[in-house]
């Protein structure tokens, strides 16, 4: 195998667990950000429910839900790095002692001059051999957040917020239905 080949199995390799970790970054940052957009809605249904500022609250979770997908595919871009750093990050999950992100520092163009291109194909060949022998899945699994069990929770905490909780208003100290009726009686005497 010549260096080109093994530079090419390996840019290959780094560029497929790029993808890999930018999905894996996605799905975990999109966990976190709808169990955190389901609490900012419990919590912002229960200060609407004491606060009775406006009457419908049942569109607060979704806007909160809306904002949770733009938040979560910016965490993940920031997140989601270069080419090198992907490497570097192979090299840890796998335990290669940075054999990748040397290989692919070495076998870039402007590298491959500067050098010894004998060491320079032996760092290739090193790097296309462990390539061959490791896999992707084993490198970077899939893992759930720790908010991902727990999911449940605020949602559920929400539904009981928005169903069974009672309008009140906490400043006047009377609930939805016992102002409504000191309004009818104050028609009816007028």
């Amino acid at each position: 195998m010549s260096s080109q080949e093994a530079y090419t199995r390996i840019y290959k390799y780094i560029r497929r667990a790029h993808w890999r970790v930018g999905g894996l970054n996605l799905y975990f940052y999109l966990i976190k950000s709808i169990f955190y957009a389901l609490v900012l809605a419990c919590v912002a249904a229960v200060w609407l429910k004491l606060f009775p500022i406006i009457e419908e609250i049942y569109w607060i979770p979704l806007i909160c839900l809306l904002f949770a997908l733009p938040a979560s595919l910016a965490a993940a871009w920031w997140q989601w790095g270069s080419l090198e750093k992907t490497a570097l990050l192979a090299d840890h999950h796998l335990r290669l002692k940075e054999k990748l992100s040397s290989a692919m520092e070495f076998g870039k163009p402007h590298a491959a001059s500067d050098l010894d291109p004998e060491w320079t194909q032996a760092v290739l060949l090193d790097a296309a051999r462990a390539v061959t022998r490791s896999e992707l899945k084993r490198a970077f699994p899939w893992k759930n957040p720790s908010e991902a069990r727990w999911l449940w929770a605020p949602l559920l905490g929400l539904v009981f917020v928005l169903v069974v909780l009672p309008q009140w208003d906490a400043l006047t100290g009377r609930g939805r239905s016992q102002a409504q009726a000191l309004e009818r009686t104050e028609v009816k005497k007028e």
